[in-house]
């Protein structure tokens, strides 16, 4: 090769394949990840203020960073932090308010004690002590879902900065750190499931199944959807389409078992007419980033028998219903207009569910409303499938839902069409 190239240019090439190796996380992981990366920083400055150093990046930007490789010390007590910190942000504020009041309570019984000059029990009730019980044992921690979140969240940090993810001053023949984590990791799952049996945390993480009748009654609604009158410029504007939006997403993503991201990343050229069904292909979802998995394309069958709930039905209305946009922002051949349409269903659904009482959803759904999202239509799509007599077999729904069978299945399962077709109908 007789071309040289510049410093300049090198530097440019340097930053799109640091920006390539950050494409190996999909994009809602590396959200998660940044959460868990900002309080890891955080409690570094806090309590090991040597682990945090200032850099200049590429922008010339002054930016506070991790110094790596972190001590042993320091990630142990992350971990130990993690799993008894009551105030981490998570989802719901009634949590920290339950904890609050029974820190009040005991620091209440506290003082009786020392009026009545019962010493021991004063020893018992020392703030420490409180704070230690009601953390482990009484209070509502992190799922061990989220403690993973963050051991792979700094994992990922040591390999992005070119650090290899051990402790230096560890002794030969001792546990790594990676091994010492999964230990602590698996040790908390003892810790969150007795606290399920207590019936201190929920038996579900995430959102919930959501019934038959429930998915049922959410289509029927969509569909009998009535735009209000617009009074003033207060009201928000909605219009018909409303409806048949919320209909096709609820069908698409039902029939095709997959996550919501589906509606953002769907495309016109994505789908095909082959014989009597429509082939949907999904390029790449969180399982399969690289897109080489299984299952890529879904056969999507018409349902004559009830049209309600028939996706090639709602495909039709929506297309000829829905006005292509010229914007030159967006791409004319997205399915749905916009960047964020999955964010656009999830309110839609919230907003649908505001009409029913607790109890009307409790009933209906068999869940509450705040255990209720897009991701429960694909969690309804996949207990709908395992649970029907002779229905599909497993591998072919875990396939259809995008999920691994292993490493040594999925090198020799690779799946039928005719299972695929018969959960497409």
């Amino acid at each position: 090769m007789t071309n040289l190239v510049d410093s300049t240019s090198i530097n440019q090439l340097l930053t799109v394949a640091a920006s390539t190796a950050r494409r190996k996380i999909c994009e809602e992981s590396r959200k998660k990840y940044n959460c868990s990366l900002r309080y890891t920083l955080a409690f570094m400055q806090e309590n090991f203020p040597s682990f945090v150093e200032v850099v200049e990046n590429d922008h010339g930007d002054t930016v506070t960073q991790l110094k790596l490789p972190l001590s042993f010390e320091s990630v142990a007590s992350l971990f130990a932090k993690l799993q008894i910190d009551e105030d981490i942000p998570r989802r719901g504020r009634k949590r920290k308010r339950e904890a609050s009041n029974l820190r009040e309570e005991l620091q209440a019984s506290r003082r009786a004690a020392i009026n009545r000059g019962d010493e021991d029990i004063t020893d018992e009730l020392d703030e420490e002590v409180v704070d230690n019980t009601i953390n482990k044992d009484r209070t509502h921690t992190i799922s061990l879902q989220c403690l993973r979140t963050y051991k792979s969240a700094l994992k990922t940090h040591y390999e992005e900065r070119g650090v290899e993810f051990a402790c230096p001053e560890r002794p030969i023949g001792s546990v790594s750190l990676d091994r010492y984590l999964e230990n602590q990791i698996k040790c908390y799952g003892n810790i969150v499931a007795e606290k399920k049996r207590k019936g201190i945390m929920p038996m579900n993480e995430g959102k919930c199944s959501m019934t038959e009748e429930g998915f049922k009654e959410l289509v029927t609604k969509f569909i009998e959807y009535k735009p209000p009158q617009m009074q003033g410029k207060s009201r928000r504007r909605t219009n018909w389409i409303q409806g048949v939006f919320g209909w096709f997403c609820c069908l698409l993503q039902s029939n095709n078992c997959s996550r919501v991201e589906l509606i953002d990343n769907a495309h016109l050229h994505h789908f095909k007419w082959q014989g009597d069904h429509l082939v949907g292909t999904i390029c790449k979802h969180k399982k399969d980033q690289d897109g080489t998995g299984l299952g890529k394309e879904k056969a999507i069958y018409a349902n004559p028998l009830s049209p309600k709930f028939c996706v090639i039905l709602a495909f039709g209305v929506y297309m000829i219903s829905k006005s292509r946009t010229s914007t030159a922002n967006i791409q004319k051949t997205k399915l749905f207009d916009g960047e964020n349409q999955k964010h656009r269903f999830a309110e839609w659904i919230k907003e649908v569910l505001g009409g029913y009482t607790d109890e009307e959803v409790l009933q209906l759904f068999g869940t509450t409303k705040d255990d209720l999202g897009t991701h429960s239509i694909r969690k309804y799509a996949i207990d709908f499938l395992t649970s029907t007599m002779d229905g599909p077999n497993v591998c072919a729904v875990y396939i259809r839902a995008g999920w691994s069978l292993g490493n040594t299945q999925d090198r020799y399962i690779l799946g039928g069409l005719g299972e695929d077709h018969l959960i497409g109908r």
